[in-house]
C-alpha cells in the first residue's frame, strides 16, 4: 500500500450521487434485516487523516439503516476510562446489530507510532488481537480508510479555522499533521499494511470529493456484508499458547488454621492498611480489579466483605456475576465484564468472573469445546492489556475440600437466614466435582502469568482464608505503588 501514489479525487456531481445512491440504500436496508435475522454483530470502522470526512460519511451511511439496530460511537477514550480500548468494549455491537465508529482501534497505535518510532508496536499487537477475538466469535468487521491529499486537508483546515462556530475543531495535532503530511501518511500506510488480512481487509477510498467517498463507502458496505452473509462466519486462524501437556494439580489442602485471638488481632490492622493503600491508588489514579472464584460455599462473600470493610465505598464497587442475561448472550462473552470496568483510581471486585467460560460453561456444556479452549488466550490477552494500561489485577481461587463443602451446605439448610444461599444447582455441581476440579487445575495452570497470577487460598478455615485474601491484596497494591 502506498497512499501517496493513490488517486484521491474522483468527480461526481450531486445529481449523479442522488441517482446512484437510492438503489444502494435499498440494498443496505435489506442486508440489515438479514444481519438481524442471522444474528451477526457488525463493526464498521471509518478512519482517515484529519478532515478526511469521517463523521460526514457516517452521517450519510446511517440514513439507509433502521436506527433501532445500529449505534454510532466515538473511538476516543473518555477522561477516566482505564483503557484506550474501552470505547470499543462498551459500544461493541450485539448479535444482529451494527456499531459505527468514527475511527478504528488502530488509531491509538498509529498516534503512538507517530510520536516515537516503535512506540506503537505493542499497541498494534493488542489491537490486532482484539479484532481477531471478534472475528473468531462470528463478527463482521468492515474497515474503511478515507484517503485525502495534503492540499485538500489544508483547504478544509483553513475553512474550519475561518468559521467561528467550527474553529474549535482544529487543534494542534491537526496542524502538525498538515505540516508533516508525508510522515503521517507513511504511518497510516504501515497501519493499513499491518492490519490488512483477507477476513477483514482495509478499503481505501478516494475522499477529496465527499460525495464520491460516500458513494464508494456505501458500495463497500453492500459488497462486504453480502460476501460475509454468503460465506457466513469464516474463522480466522489465531495462534494459541495451548500445547498438549500434563496439567499439574493444585497443592493439597493442609487445613491451615488461625486462632480466634490472632484473627481478631490481625484483621483490623490489615483492613486499615488496605484503606491507606486504596487512598494512595485513588490519588495516583491506579485502578484495581480483584477477581474471586472458588467452590460453592467456599466463603467468597465473607472474604469480600472483610476485604472492603474500611475502604471508602465511593471508591469501590462489587459486581456479582450470575448466569448471563439474554442481552449478555447477544454480545461477546467478555462484554458483560468490559462494560463494568472501573474508572481510574477505583477498585472493582468481581464475585465470579470471566473464568466462568473455562469452568461452569466448559463443564456444563454451555459453550463449544473450541470456544472455551480459545478463551484461555482471550482472557490472558485481556489481562495483559489491562496490566499494560496500569490496572492492578489480583485473582483468588478459594479452595475447600468436598467434605467441608458438604458441611457448609448442611449448615445453610439449618440456618434460616442462609437457606437462600443453597440451591438445587449447588447440589448438582457437587456431582461433577472431579470435572470441576480438573477444570480449575487447567485454569490456574493456563492463566497464571506475570502481573496476573492466581492466589490459591486455603479456605477450609474461613478466618485463615480472609486474612490471606487481605495480605495478598495488600502485597499486590504495595508492589504496584512502588513501581508507580
Amino acid at each position: 500500500m502506498n497512499l501517496a501514489k493513490l488517486n484521491t479525487f474522483v468527480e461526481l456531481s450531486s445529481a449523479e450521487l442522488a441517482k446512484q445512491i437510492k438503489p444502494i440504500e435499498l440494498q443496505l436496508s435489506k442486508l440489515q434485516r438479514q444481519i438481524a435475522d442471522e444474528g451477526v454483530p457488525v463493526f464498521i470502522l471509518i478512519d482517515g487523516l484529519s478532515t478526511a470526512g469521517k463523521s460526514a460519511c457516517i452521517s450519510h451511511l446511517v440514513q439507509a439503516f433502521d436506527p433501532r439496530y445500529y449505534r454510532v460511537a466515538s473511538g476516543i477514550k473518555r477522561k477516566n476510562q482505564i483503557s484506550w480500548l474501552q470505547p470499543f468494549w462498551d459500544a461493541g455491537p450485539a448479535k444482529g446489530s451494527i456499531s459505527f465508529f468514527d475511527r478504528s482501534w488502530y488509531r491509538i497505535p498509529f498516534r503512538k507510532e507517530i510520536a516515537k518510532k516503535g512506540e506503537g508496536r505493542a499497541y498494534f499487537d493488542e489491537a490486532l488481537e482484539f479484532e481477531k477475538k471478534h472475528l473468531l466469535n462470528g463478527a463482521l468487521v468492515i474497515k474503511i480508510f478515507l484517503n485525502i491529499s495534503q492540499e485538500t486537508q489544508s483547504e478544509r483546515l483553513a475553512m474550519l479555522k475561518a468559521d467561528k462556530k467550527l474553529a474549535w475543531r482544529v487543534d494542534k495535532h491537526d496542524l502538525e499533521q498538515n505540516e508533516d503530511f508525508s510522515r503521517f501518511q507513511k504511518a497510516a500506510d504501515e497501519m493499513i499494511e499491518r492490519s490488512d488480512f483477507s477476513e477483514a481487509p482495509w478499503h481505501v477510498i478516494p475522499a477529496d470529493n465527499p460525495q464520491y467517498a460516500f458513494l464508494k463507502a456505501s458500495e463497500c458496505l453492500v459488497d462486504s456484508i453480502s460476501q460475509f452473509l454468503n460465506d457466513h462466519k469464516k474463522n480466522l486462524p489465531i495462534s494459541s499458547s495451548l500445547e498438549s501437556c500434563d496439567i499439574p494439580k493444585r497443592p493439597s489442602l493442609k487445613n491451615l488454621d488461625v486462632s480466634k485471638k490472632e484473627y481478631e488481632k490481625q484483621l483490623p490492622k490489615l483492613q486499615k492498611r488496605l484503606q491507606e493503600l486504596s487512598y494512595k491508588l485513588y490519588k495516583k489514579k491506579r485502578s484495581a480489579i480483584i477477581l474471586f472464584e472458588g467452590w460453592d460455599a467456599a466463603g467468597k462473600g465473607g472474604a469480600i466483605k472483610r476485604l472492603l470493610r474500611y475502604v471508602d465505598p465511593r471508591n469501590y464497587r462489587v459486581c456479582p456475576i450470575a448466569a448471563p442475561s439474554s442481552e449478555d448472550k447477544s454480545h461477546h462473552y467478555m462484554w458483560r465484564f468490559w462494560t463494568q470496568f472501573p474508572e481510574l483510581g477505583n477498585i472493582l471486585v468481581f464475585d465470579r468472573t470471566w473464568y466462568g467460560r473455562v469452568l461452569v460453561e466448559r463443564v456444563e456444556g454451555f459453550c463449544a469445546d473450541q470456544e472455551w479452549q480459545r478463551a484461555y488466550d482471550e482472557i490472558a490477552l485481556t489481562e495483559k492489556h489491562l496490566s499494560n494500561e496500569g490496572v492492578i489485577i489480583v485473582k483468588f481461587w478459594i479452595d475447600i475440600d468436598k467434605e467441608t463443602q458438604k458441611e457448609r451446605f448442611d449448615l445453610r439448610l439449618k440456618t434460616e437466614h442462609k437457606t437462600w444461599k443453597i440451591t438445587e444447582e449447588d447440589w448438582r455441581n457437587r456431582e461433577k466435582w472431579d470435572l470441576y476440579d480438573d477444570a480449575v487445575n487447567e485454569m490456574v495452570f493456563r492463566t497464571s502469568r506475570e502481573n496476573a497470577k492466581w492466589n490459591v487460598i486455603e479456605g477450609n478455615n474461613k478466618k485463615y482464608a480472609r486474612l490471606q485474601v487481605l495480605q495478598q491484596t495488600i502485597k499486590a497494591f504495595e508492589e504496584a505503588l512502588k513501581r508507580s
